[in-house]
């Protein structure tokens, strides 16, 4: 055996420790990884022993005992791993403890034979171990017939034809060769049979080994272009460092690009791209656009038309009121679930696995002995579904994608479920932007029923408390003429308040304002009795100028204003204040209705808010009194001014139109 042998079983043993190592890591709960992980580990110490054995000249009797113990133990433990995965318990029960037993008679024997006995031992282990093998085989292809044309059939039928290469190429080393220099293709063989193995169980969900056989098929040709240039440098140079290790360099810059044409060209040659996932991922870049939940389910339509035969897409959301998931969508037929329970078993492998699942993975699973993968696949079943693609709300699962019905198992594939998962991460994305802005909606509403409310009451706390004042008057009141005005305060306040209360849909629709000729110097009056009969008295005079003409406008509307004015008045100046209110023509065809009071006055910085709602200078204040006044004096037609200064007292200047009010 040459040291270039000897490498070879080295690195293959290394290599079947790494991927075994992996395997393991990545789903060490699967009985079937661990099974694995136990045969990497035998025949990498099959090889790394070999390698020792015959490279390094390590011979001693341990070392040929861990060196047989590997190559001894690998024919029934790929005996267990092939009875696992092809789900036969009574073949297991028969076969592999009779392959354990066989293969460990042999290693014991193994310590009891005599060096001149070792060539007819070396055949008898050969014949024991490649029966072993050969039943191995079997149960593969016999597991592999029985499944239905499509890739999980295509991905066994593949490891069976590795795991004979395998078989031959290992078994091979057990022949004596004598002088001959004929090689030991055990390492090869191993290495190619491991990485089928690791590519079934990495990819058993979908069992679309054709995509590492792309990348297998892609790197190999890549490492071989770029030995053979390193080589034609070597030879063109004479083996000189800086030429090598400048071509390295510029290898190194083109290798990701050559390594991704590469792989898309082995790709497109292995499975091309059809156009049912094109459209699949048109659809996908449509739902995030979507501006109702019926928008969203053409969408979810549109996909499932893109699924030749006749599929059935359907989509599944969380309902937590209810602790059940139920169908958004469903389209291409009926399902045969109604309602799924949050805690039954097929919601709970779709959080566990966060991944798509399939009939196969859960067959798989259900035949490695996972709780609750047999009652999931008959939820699956039930369904009449081949995939299920969950939905993740961050760690919360908040639906699936299901598809089934007519659909090739053909397209039960890797990029199938990647394509359906962005269409129900955009979906449940959408859904959720649609519903936050209905939210954002109602509350938008709900806010502008409130600040109606909170105005609404504002009003009605006028009258009411002009009325409350009136009446405490009548109570000690003997003067048969304050009666009579007490009573007049009370009739017109009542009927404000009713109209107030009748006009509650005029006040929200400020355009219906009704127009009638109106005093405003008899409208002044009116409100400084109110207000005093309301406890808001404080010393005020009213100055009218003989020219100013009525105006067209709402007297009730207008008594508000005014009313919220004086107010603001008698809380900033209180009862000892005084208050000036002068009503004069304005130009061009304006009223102007000054209201002055000796209060503290308003700071500069506060004078932009005022008319806005639910903004007060006063901690009590509900900010809605000057917000009114303003959309009133708007609604006439005019506008507001503020005047005064800071510690000076408040100036409001009401300026109306004058059209057709009068002379």
């Amino acid at each position: 055996m040459t040291s270039l042998a000897a490498e070879l079983h080295l690195l293959a043993g290394l290599g079947a420790m790494t991927l075994g190592a992996a395997t393991l890591h990545r789903e060490p709960r699967r009985s079937r990884n661990r099974l694995f992980a136990l045969l990497c580990a035998a025949m990498g110490l099959w090889n790394i022993g070999y390698g020792a054995l015959t490279g390094l000249q390590l011979s001693s009797r341990i070392t040929d005992a861990i060196y047989l113990l590997g190559s001894c133990a690998t024919a029934p433990l790929a005996c267990h791993l092939a009875a696992t995965l092809s789900g036969s318990r009574r073949l297991s029960r028969l076969t592999v403890p009779i392959a354990y037993a066989l293969a460990g008679g042999l290693w014991l024997s193994s310590w009891m034979v005599p060096p001149d006995w070792y060539a007819q031992w070396s055949l008898t282990a050969l014949l024991l171990l490649g029966l072993i093998l050969m039943v191995t085989l079997g149960m593969l292809l016999v597991h592999a017939s029985s499944l239905r044309r499509g890739a999980e059939r295509n991905a066994y039928m593949l490891l069976v034809v590795a795991g004979a290469i395998a078989a031959a190429g290992g078994l091979s080393d057990f022949l004596p060769r004598g002088t001959s220099a004929i090689p030991k293709l055990g390492p090869v063989a191993v290495l190619l049979f491991l990485l089928m193995m690791s590519a079934i169980l990495s990819r058993q969900r979908f069992f679309d080994v054709h995509r590492f056989v792309a990348r297998a098929v892609g790197f190999l040709a890549a490492g071989a272009s770029i030995a053979l240039v390193l080589y034609a440098v070597g030879q063109l140079t004479g083996h000189r460092f800086v030429f090598l290790f400048l071509v390295v360099l510029v290898v190194l810059a083109i290798a990701g690009s050559m390594g991704r044409i590469l792989k898309a060209t082995v790709s497109s040659l292995v499975r091309p791209e059809d156009s049912v996932l094109r459209a699949l991922t048109d659809v996908s870049r449509r739902l995030p656009a979507a501006r109702s939940p019926d928008e969203v389910r053409i969408a979810l339509e549109s996909a499932r038309g893109a699924l030749p035969g006749d599929a059935r897409v359907a989509l599944w959301l969380s309902r937590p009121e209810r602790d059940l998931f139920e169908p958004f969508f469903n389209g291409g037929g009926s399902t045969g679930l109604r309602g799924v329970e949050a805690a039954s078993p097929l919601p709970l492998i779709l959080r566990q696995e966060r991944l798509p699942i399939t009939r196969a993975f859960l067959e798989v699973e259900a035949r490695g002995g996972r709780p609750a993968a047999g009652e999931a696949l008959k939820q699956l079943e039930a369904a009449g579904a081949e995939l299920m693609v969950p939905v993740m709300d961050g760690d919360e699962l908040a639906g699936w994608v299901e598809i089934g019905g007519g659909s090739p198992r053909a397209y039960v594939t890797g990029k199938m479920a990647s394509a359906f998962l962005s269409i129900g991460g955009h979906a449940l994305a959408g859904l959720r932007r649609l519903e936050a802005l209905d939210v954002a909606r109602r509350r938008g509403a709900l806010a502008a029923v409130g600040e109606m409310s909170a105005s609404l009451a504002h009003e009605i706390r006028n009258p009411v408390g002009a009325i409350q004042g009136a009446a405490q008057v009548l109570a000690e009141e003997s003067d048969p003429r304050r009666t009579r005005e007490m009573l007049d305060v009370i009739l017109e306040e009542s009927g404000r308040l009713g109209r107030v209360l009748g006009g509650i849909l005029e006040d929200a629709r400020p355009a219906a304002t009704r127009r009638e000729p109106v005093d405003l110097a008899q409208l002044a009056q009116t409100v400084l009795r109110s207000a005093a009969a309301a406890g808001l008295g404080m010393n005020t005079s009213l100055e009218v100028a003989s020219s100013t003409p009525l105006i067209q406008g709402d007297p009730d509307q207008l008594h508000s204003a005014f009313m919220n004015l004086v107010r603001n008045a008698r809380e900033a100046a209180g009862s000892r204040g005084t208050l000036r209110i002068v009503i004069a023509p304005a130009e061009p065809r304006s009223v102007s209705i000054r209201f002055e009071d000796n209060g503290p006055g308003i700071p500069d910085d506060r004078r932009g808010e005022l008319f806005h709602p639910f903004r007060s200078t006063r901690a009590e204040g509900t900010g809605l009194g000057l917000a009114h006044v303003d959309r009133i004096v708007k609604d006439h037609g005019g506008r507001i001014e503020v005047g005064g200064r800071a510690g000076d007292g408040a100036t409001f200047t009401i300026v109306l139109p004058n059209e057709g009010g009068g002379p």
